[in-house]
């Protein structure tokens, strides 16, 4: 419960930095964004992807996130099974599918086909944006580049 506190802390502090800062320079600023954008030829869905990807990552880098304290760390059942700790780290990096935005690609993606075969996109995000330029352009459109295992493990990726 500490470590969220913390975090939460730190978010809303990063958050209303970043509005403030940003209502300081225009009141309007998101409409100045969305400008850029749209002379810059995005679709509606580009820009949206866009203008939320600018505040998460501008939130993210005004973070402090180096204050966590050891004497607040629960040592009781810090040492779980392999099993626990495999589930504990799988999920620190992995997302299901019913967890993610439908209809969305990213960079980092992994996909499991039924034959076995682990692909993972390493196309960035912003190429990933299906109407990006096109509105006629659908997520099932997009152009992704693939990394494919053929031996159905994490062992050897190849091109």
């Amino acid at each position: 419960m500490y470590v969220l506190k913390t975090w939460e802390h730190e978010y809303r502090k990063a958050q209303s930095q970043l509005f403030v800062d940003f209502y300081k320079l225009n009141p309007l600023w998101v409409t100045v964004l969305k400008n850029c954008y749209a002379a810059d030829q995005l679709k509606e869905a580009a820009i949206s992807v866009e203008i939320m990807s600018l505040i998460r990552d501008n939130i993210s880098a005004r973070m402090n996130m180096t204050g966590l304290k050891e004497e607040y760390f629960d040592k009781e059942g810090a040492f779980p099974d392999r099993g626990q700790i495999r589930g504990i780290l799988e999920h620190s990096r992995f997302t299901g599918n019913d967890k993610l935005p439908e209809n969305e690609v990213r960079c980092g993606d992994v996909f499991l086909t039924n034959e076995g075969l682990y692909y993972i996109n390493i196309r960035p995000d912003c190429d990933c944006i299906h109407g990006r330029h096109d509105s006629n352009n659908t997520i099932d459109t997009v152009e992704l580049y693939l990394l494919v295992n053929g031996k159905g493990s994490w062992d050897s990726f190849v091109c």
